[in-house]
């Protein structure tokens, strides 16, 4: 990685990420948000992981509504895969409602990374990065 990314990257904002979310947490929220039991929605969630996994394997793209599109596809390799398309209305929901997030660097929402690169130089005049 260039210099420049790497002070791009150390100065801008992103979110801090908070440990991540397990099955049996989400099947909780769900079952108590649709009054249904945890191990109904933990089962329906199983199974709907091997759905995917079945359609894709017969060539099929499985839509999910409201989160997004896996698509079956193969390396030059021949390893098979499967890409993931997010739903854009996942990306414009959370635009729209609250972010309760922690946010790193917050300062530099808005900025360009030249101006990034401008505050590392300022900053680190012993290890500049071209503008």
């Amino acid at each position: 990685m260039t210099k420049r990314i790497c002070a791009i990257n150390m100065l801008r904002p992103h979110v801090k990420i908070m440990p991540m979310v397990e099955s049996d947490t989400l099947a909780q929220y769900v079952a108590d948000r649709a009054n249904l039991s945890v191990s109904d929605v933990s089962h329906a969630l199983r199974e709907l992981h091997f759905a995917v996994l079945w359609f894709c394997a017969l060539g099929h793209s499985v839509k999910l509504d409201g989160l997004g599109v896996y698509r079956p596809d193969i390396e030059l390799s021949g390893a098979r895969t499967i890409h993931y398309r997010i739903d854009r209305g996942l990306l414009r929901g959370i635009n729209l409602g609250p972010f309760h997030a922690i946010v790193e660097n917050s300062a530099a929402i808005g900025k360009t990374p030249d101006e990034l690169v401008t505050i590392w130089n300022e900053n680190h005049p012993y290890d500049l990065v071209e503008e």
